[in-house]
C-alpha cells in the first residue's frame, strides 16, 4: 500500500524557480516559487559543453539559494533543480 505518492506534475510545480540577476557577474539568486521539501534535492550547474561545474544540496524548506558565480568563466550555463534523483526544471544563465 502506498500512502505518500507524489506525481511528477506535483514535483514539477513545486520545483519551479527563477534566477536573478541574469546575466550575473558575482552571484545569482535561485528563487523557488514554493519551498523545496523533497527527501533529496540539489541545484546543479552545467557549462555549454554539458560538463557539470557545480552541485550543492538544498536544505528542506529552501526558498532561495545564493549561487556564487564570480569564479566561473564568462559564458552560458544551465542551472538544474534535481529532486529525489530526477531533474525537474532547468534554466539558462549567463555569467558575464
Amino acid at each position: 500500500m502506498v500512502d505518500n505518492f507524489t506525481s511528477l506534475a506535483e514535483i514539477e510545480d513545486e520545483s519551479k524557480f527563477s534566477i536573478y540577476p541574469n546575466p550575473a557577474e558575482f552571484q545569482a539568486i535561485v528563487s523557488f516559487d514554493n519551498p523545496m521539501n523533497f527527501n533529496r534535492q540539489e541545484v546543479q550547474m552545467f557549462n555549454i559543453l554539458g560538463e557539470q561545474v557545480f552541485v550543492a544540496p538544498l536544505k528542506k524548506g529552501t526558498t532561495k539559494y545564493e549561487l556564487k558565480v564570480e569564479d566561473f568563466p564568462k559564458g552560458i550555463y544551465f542551472v538544474n533543480v534535481v529532486a529525489n534523483g530526477t531533474r525537474m526544471t532547468s534554466k539558462k544563465m549567463i555569467v558575464k
